[in-house]
């Protein structure tokens, strides 16, 4: 999972609240959508570098680097586990503008990890679950994308305030149309102004689309487990 942790989540505090809120809560949530289903991950929090990354060993890892990745991935129990801190890392800054590069580049480096390859190459799909918001940007380098279409690395785009014919919408097509298998969700669009709490239509809207990158990808890739 990729959170966007650029200038335009700093001025758009209702952009950072919904993650902060959201992204735990979904996390926590994946086991009841799939009881039979293993999942390992890392979550990563980018910008124009990576600000921190999740690591088996080393837990939330301080980064604000743009060097290769090797963060080994770990069951989704102990992310949840340690969901507590995630608010402690998960922060945005103002001077740091959003390059789409980035975190395909990292995700790529950590499917790559020698130690994170699976050992059911039948029963495993590996995804990229990209979460951004709306405001300047760097496109993503092509090769990048391309590279991640021929290892079958899909990518599912959930995008905050984003206007329809924005030139980062375009782009954010662009990055899923070239992608194998993958999705554009773009959820709460014109609900900026309404208060965020706990009934709130934009919360919602980000829980919603999370849950649907994740269903819609399993409904993509769906193969019968050996032995289920």
């Amino acid at each position: 999972m990729a959170l966007d942790s650029s200038g335009s989540f700093k001025i758009d505090k209702k952009q950072y609240e919904a993650v902060i809120r959201d992204v735990p809560k979904f996390l926590e949530k994946i086991p009841r959508i799939y009881p039979d289903a293993y999942f390992n991950m890392s979550i990563i929090s980018w910008n124009d570098n990576i600000d921190f990354y999740y690591d088996k060993e080393r837990k939330y890892v301080n980064s604000n680097s743009d060097v290769p990745l090797e963060a080994k991935l770990t069951p989704l129990r102990n992310v949840t586990t340690d969901i507590n801190r995630f608010v402690t890392y998960c922060k945005s800054s103002q001077t740091e503008y959003t390059d789409f590069s980035v975190p395909i580049r990292a995700s790529i480096d950590i499917f790559n990890t020698p130690e994170n390859k699976p050992k059911d190459t039948y029963g495993t799909k590996r995804f990229i679950l990209l979460v951004t918001g709306n405001g300047e940007f760097t496109p993503c380098n092509p090769d990048l994308i391309r590279e991640a279409n021929a290892k079958n690395y899909d990518i599912y785009i959930v995008s905050l305030g984003v206007e329809p014919e924005s030139e980062l919408n375009t782009h954010l097509k662009e990055i899923v149309i070239n992608a194998s298998h993958s999705k554009l969700s773009v959820p709460g669009y014109g609900l900026f102004d309404k208060i965020l709490d706990a009934e709130s239509p934009f919360q919602k809207d980000l829980n919603l689309s999370l849950e649907d990158a994740l269903l819609t990808h399993f409904k993509k890739n769906h193969e019968p487990i050996r032995g289920k």
